[in-house]
């Protein structure tokens, strides 16, 4: 069952961030400043577009008003120019974030104990961390970076309503985005919630999918009749996930619609209030095109300052899932001052009143066993299926290290050297052994990658 709520999903975003500063430092500073310089931009044409009406208004010269006008003109270039700029910043440090990322979960895989691999529950983590990771530590920085970006936009242009409107009128627009922003937290927490609890029911039409469509099982789907059977599956689980999440979208949009209702009711109140106002000649011709202008921006801003915060928070609550998987960490683990193995073996592999259960379970796979094979010596183990053998392997390969006794070689207790100069030593053929689509002569190689392809011993 998950665990993860919400309030539990807090205050990922200072490691989010440090995952993408170390993935792409310079791109990151790189698109901070293109983010600074975005913020103040727009408001440069707005302040020129009125002061050109105004000037139009009041007869002055032309060389004046075609000086602002070719100065909005090159701000509204340097504008685009730095939103073509973000999205290239932006898209580089994504695919830099992924790869990075991608190593990270790699790492992870293979530090894990093979214990994890027998719990349903990690498949649910793992799905997610490969779902998530790849760009919810991007999204984080990009919707903090969002928020600098529209915050100090919205308040310039806030300072430039004032300087027309008196304060209150100002604050009803503000306060008339409130409802919206309430609107989508609500429903980024249903969504994330959804996911937590269909997460294993997502993985199962995976699975389907790859049972359908895949080369391993294509033989005995045709000879058994087995492809309507779990085609329909398939398709009756993804009908039913798809209705969960219209039904999601439908509460969504419901929301929206009436929070859109307020806003506008609220904006074209003030906008009448600005009409009467020009009307009485109290504001100039330009401060009606300023405003009109701004009140278009500020509206533009305010949905891109709470969408961004919306995603911001979404992705934080998803990013619990990410640094829960990248937090997990092995129980099989090498000795602070680890022993080297002999030289040359002499005495041999001995097991010594060796029990084990698996984790999560009462039941002992092993107990109290006890053998030993000399150098040279060919051994079977015999037994039911379930009596213990791929178990008892799995200990000697130190997958596991056993509940009590001990496995020695040449005296040396296995948990005394460092795993990977232990398997380096011996190997093993499983009965569920992997098969890679590489050539036969990479095959081979993989057997020992840690020396290099030798074509003529191949």
């Amino acid at each position: 069952m998950n665990t993860l709520r919400p309030q539990n999903a807090a205050l990922h975003l200072v490691p989010a961030v440090r995952l993408v500063w170390r993935s792409a430092p310079r791109l990151m500073i790189a698109s901070a400043i293109v983010v600074a310089l975005q913020a103040v931009m727009p408001l440069v044409p707005l302040y020129l577009v009125r002061s050109i009406v105004n000037a139009i208004a009041d007869g002055v010269q032309r060389s004046y008003v075609l000086t602002l006008v070719g100065a909005a003109g090159a701000a509204t270039m340097i504008t685009m120019a730095l939103r073509a700029a973000a999205a290239y910043a932006g898209e580089a440090q994504a695919h830099s974030l992924s790869d990075y990322v991608q190593s990270l979960i790699h790492r992870k895989s293979l530090e894990i104990d093979l214990e994890y691999y027998d719990r349903p529950g990690f498949f649910d983590k793992l799905h997610r961390a490969q779902e998530e990771a790849p760009y919810r530590p991007a999204a984080v920085v990009d919707n903090i970076m969002v928020l600098l970006r529209t915050s100090v936009s919205l308040a310039g242009i806030i300072g430039l309503m004032i300087y027309v409107l008196p304060w209150y009128t100002v604050l009803v627009l503000v306060a008339a985005s409130g409802p919206l922003g309430i609107v989508r937290s609500v429903a980024s927490r249903r969504q994330f919630r959804w996911s937590m609890a269909h997460t294993a029911a997502e993985r199962s039409v995976l699975y389907l999918n790859w049972l359908l469509t895949g080369k391993s099982h294509a033989k005995e789907l045709r000879l058994f009749g087995l492809s309507p059977l779990l085609a329909q599956r398939s398709a009756a689980s993804r009908a039913r996930l798809r209705r969960e999440q219209l039904s999601l979208s439908a509460q969504r949009s419901r929301g929206e619609i009436l929070a859109y209702v307020l806003q506008t009711a609220a904006v074209f109140t003030v906008v009448g209030l600005v009409t009467v106002q020009a009307l009485r000649g109290d504001l100039t011709l330009g401060d009606v095109v300023m405003f009109l202008q701004a009140v278009q921006r500020g509206q533009s801003l305010m949905g891109e300052l709470l969408g961004g915060a919306n995603a911001l928070y979404e992705s934080n609550l998803f990013l619990a899932t990410v640094f829960e998987f990248l937090g997990l960490g092995p129980s099989v683990i090498d000795p602070p001052q680890p022993v080297s193995l002999p030289a040359s073996v002499q005495r041999g592999l001995e097991m010594r009143n060796v029990s084990f259960c698996y984790p999560g379970t009462d039941r002992k796979v092993l107990d109290d066993v006890s053998l030993a094979v000399a150098p040279g010596e060919v051994a079977a183990l015999v037994g039911d299926n379930g009596a213990g053998k791929t178990t008892l392997m799995k200990l000697v390969c130190r997958f596991y290290d056993p509940d009590s006794g001990s496995l020695t070689l040449d005296g040396i207790d296995l948990r005394a050297v460092r795993k990977q100069e232990w398997w380096s030593w011996i190997s093993a053929i499983f009965q569920d052994h992997a098969h890679y689509l590489y050539t036969v002569r990479e095959n081979i190689w993989f057997g020992q990658p840690q020396r290099e392809p030798d074509q003529a011993r191949m």
